[in-house]
């Protein structure tokens, strides 16, 4: 490889070795400092206003568990525009590899090409099931497609090719997939995958930038010297003669931070712009690391890596050309409201149902919820990041009246440029969070409250079931459970009950003859498209 080859090469891996573990470090500080804040206490004083209450003239209607219609089990493939503004730049690019790859400078046989092209369109598949919302099959059908396909091709050069020509292509198909398998499996780790499509192209690009710049000033002390020449003023000073090795260091790592730290707030500024989000930015990491792998391999010309940046640029033209022209056009007013309850100590649990839920749901409107310790990883993202860094996460959180009103003001409405809403985390203490409820309430389309493991020991949830009766209707709320907590909750139908029996006249839920409490049962993954077919089903 030439010069420029090597050091984006080297910047790639750079980018992909780093960006795990800083991420991962950054998440967990993040996460400790969060959890230190949510389980605080300040001097605060929750006025809560009191309503009267009165007898509910009509009696508890009980609990309706609610069953999926055979007709309605199942889940759609979401935005086909958003899909669209992914796949065709996607396509593209796939299309420009083969070419530069492949396919200049000579004739190639006709199955030999197709099968190249399956094998470089590989990433697609990630584009798929990145943007698939969860609980569809569609994925898994395509992948069996997919293989097959590789199979008969195989199979085909068997007969017609020599066993040499065969495990070459098995060896041009392995590394036209090895990048993808990186970002499949990025994808699956909840602790890294909303921060490190953040630091992977920051650590890229500050890399690349300071392998060339040191390369190519390496054997010329003067050019170091005019370079550096503040640097080296400081160094005399210190009586510090001669560019050494730690000096050589030390000056890179300074440059290294600095292109951090200017990246990191680029990115944020972008992100908060609504121009990019982890989804955009973890299919853009993935296609430059695909374009960078393949085109800077041993085989290829000096030319190769000027086709890498070509395709990057042209994929990212295209793709932002047709995100602006496939995008919505909505206003405040035309989003779906999503407000997420549940019982704080499921954990992992909480963490998955809530990525099903949401994966479905961003594609339409945006998610309300009060953050806790329990989807921290899930939702952290490089603003939050960086204010942290900062010194500032305390005024994300609503320790006071002002900071309440503030974050409530501040919740994001509208979609990013590919469509797709966003997760509004509302960070409470021990002290605010029954205020922030109140304020979270009104408004909201649809109320999904997980209640499974939930007993009377969960005071927070008493009192968010008390108040969304008072003051919700109830058509507009799904709770959920699992066999478990149905067949033994005795718990959840007598709070639900106490709840109902004394009622604020004012209640959209006073007198009701309608009302139904609804409680979906969900024991595992299965059970989603009925719970997402019920979610949706009083939109």
């Amino acid at each position: 490889m030439n010069t420029l080859n090597g050091a984006t090469f080297m910047s790639l891996v750079v980018g992909l070795i780093l960006a795990i573990p800083l991420s991962l470090v950054v998440t967990r500080l993040f996460k400790k400092k969060v959890e230190k804040l949510i389980n605080s206490e300040n001097d605060f004083n929750e006025i809560l206003s009191e309503p009267t209450l009165l007898v509910n003239p009509i009696p508890f209607p009980g609990i309706t568990k609610l069953t999926t219609p055979v007709s309605h089990a199942h889940t759609y493939l979401g935005k086909t525009k958003t899909y669209l503004s992914h796949f065709i730049p996607g396509l593209l690019v796939c299309f420009m590899i083969l070419y530069s790859n492949y396919l200049q400078g000579g004739s190639i046989v006709m199955m030999t090409a197709f099968y190249l092209f399956l094998c470089v369109c590989f990433p697609l598949l990630f584009v798929t099931y990145t943007l698939k919302p969860s609980g569809n099959d569609f994925f898994g059908k395509l992948l069996k497609i997919y293989f097959l396909l590789h199979i008969m091709f195989i199979v085909y050069f068997l007969f017609r090719s020599k066993p040499s020509d065969v495990f070459g292509i098995l060896y041009l198909f392995l590394m036209n997939i090895g990048p993808t398998l990186i970002f499949f499996w990025l994808n699956s780790r909840t602790t890294i995958k909303a921060i490190a499509p953040f630091m992977f192209p920051v650590i890229f690009i500050g890399s690349l930038f300071i392998m060339l710049g040191v390369t190519l000033l390496m054997g010329n002390q003067a050019a170091l010297e005019n370079v550096f020449n503040t640097f080296f003023v400081f160094l005399d000073a210190l009586n510090i003669h001669g560019l050494t090795n730690v000096t050589l260091y030390s000056v890179v790592f300074i440059l290294f931070m600095g292109f951090a730290i200017l990246g990191l707030l680029l990115l944020r500024g972008t992100y908060n712009s609504k121009n990019i989000n982890g989804q955009i930015l973890l299919i853009d990491c993935l296609w430059l690391t695909q374009v960078i792998f393949m085109t800077s391999m041993p085989y290829n010309d000096h030319r190769a890596i000027t086709y890498a940046f070509l395709i990057l640029l042209v994929y990212k033209i295209v793709q932002l050309v047709m995100m602006k022209l496939l995008g919505q056009n909505a206003h405040a007013g035309s989003h779906q409201q999503l407000l997420v309850l549940r019982v704080f100590s499921l954990g992992k649990e909480s963490e998955k149902l809530f990525g099903y839920v949401a994966s479905n749901w961003l594609s339409k409107g945006y998610i309300k919820l009060i953050a806790g310790f329990d989807l921290t990883n899930s939702l952290v993202d490089i603003d939050d990041l960086l204010t942290y860094l900062s010194g500032g996460i305390r005024k994300r959180f609503c320790l006071s009246e002002t900071l309440i009103i503030e974050n409530v003001n501040k919740i994001d409405k509208l979609p990013d440029i590919d469509g797709r809403y966003r997760v509004n985390e509302m960070y409470c203490n021990n002290s605010t969070w029954k205020t922030v409820l109140d304020k979270l309430l009104p408004g909201t389309n649809r109320i999904l409250m997980d209640l499974r493991g939930f007993s009377a020991a969960n005071k927070g949830c008493i009192h968010e079931i008390q108040q969304i009766i008072y003051s919700v209707p109830m058509e507009k709320v799904l709770f959920v459970s699992d066999s478990k907590g149905l067949q033994h909750g005795a718990d959840m139908y007598t709070i639900m009950k106490i709840a109902w029996e004394t009622i604020p006249a004012s209640s959209p839920n006073y007198a009701n003859t309608e009302t139904v409490f609804c409680v979906f049962e969900y024991n595992n993954k299965k059970d989603l498209p009925g719970l997402l077919y019920h979610l949706s089903s009083f939109e």
